[in-house]
């Protein structure tokens, strides 16, 4: 089953009327390959939007967000700072702008940020980085989900759905499990609160983020019996890397079958094949 995995349903029609319009459409296809695990075919699109002369700075900056997640999540968090730290910047540029695109591209990195420090063990600078994403999304954070509007969701409840993931992650790598829970179901009251907006890949992801801080707090078992639910969907739906996060989950609290252990190795063989660039502990 083919599944959209852009950041939002309405981004890309609201976006092309701006120029390049073929650019963001390009943006949109290499999103989608990123999440079905195509990581060198992403990485290339990506490339090429913004080899652009027109590429304009918020395309710019959700260009670079999405290189930055597709490093993070092969654990390149050093790589993915680099990346996340250029996306910033060109975001910042266009922050007078009228369009409500350059907040959620500047939104998306300093979330991404948070992620990336996060994943290199500086909480402090992750969670003042969380600060300052909260604020840029502060109007749409105040106001229940089911009142979102299809753009509220695109430019600002989307960002905010990632905000709450990270923070439930600092939560669980600070050894706060039970604040992590609580961000995780918030999480999921988010997504379970918008009709429209989250695509399956949030919803699959919501819900592994909520797993694990299950197991945070002792509940291997239950984390599990999720974690392998969510494998078959994510599996179901395409989702390769999400497929393989799971199986990281069953793996990290020792419930994984011989079979599924063998499954997690496939798994990682078959995205390094298609570009995702793991590397060793060494050089996060």
């Amino acid at each position: 089953m083919s599944q959209n995995t852009s950041p939002g349903g309405n981004i890309t029609s609201e976006l092309r009327g701006r120029g390049s319009d073929d650019g963001y459409e390009n943006w949109r296809d290499a999103v989608h390959a990123g999440g079905q695990g195509d990581v060198a075919d992403a990485l290339t699109r990506l490339h090429r939007i913004q080899a652009r002369p027109d590429c304009p700075d918020d395309l710019r900056s959700l260009c670079w967000s999405t290189a930055a997640s597709l490093y993070r999540q092969a654990g390149r968090h050093a790589a993915a700072t680099t990346l996340d730290g250029r996306a910033a910047g060109a975001a910042v540029s266009m922050t007078g702008d009228s369009n409500r695109w350059p907040r959620a591209a500047l939104a998306d990195a300093l979330i991404g940020l948070a992620a990336d420090n996060l994943g290199l063990l500086r909480f402090g600078a992750s969670r003042r980085l969380l600060d300052r994403a909260r604020v840029v999304l502060a109007d749409v954070g105040a106001r229940d989900p089911a009142q979102w509007s299809a753009d509220d969701w695109d430019d600002g409840g989307r960002g905010w759905l990632r905000m709450l993931w990270v923070r439930s992650e600092l939560a669980m790598y600070s050894g706060d499990g039970q604040t992590a829970v609580e961000f995780a179901q918030n999480a999921v009251e988010t997504v379970a609160g918008v009709d429209s907006g989250p695509t399956t890949r949030h919803r699959i992801k919501t819900d592994l983020i909520a797993a694990a801080a299950q197991a945070s707090v002792g509940n291997s078992t239950g984390a599990a019996e999720v974690a392998r639910i969510l494998a078959r969907r994510a599996a179901d739906e395409g989702l390769l890397p999400l497929q393989w996060a799971a199986s990281s989950l069953l793996q990290g609290v020792g419930a994984a079958s011989t079979t599924e252990r063998d499954l997690h190795v496939q798994l990682e063989t078959t995205l390094r094949r298609k570009g995702m660039p793991f590397t060793s502990a060494k050089d996060r």
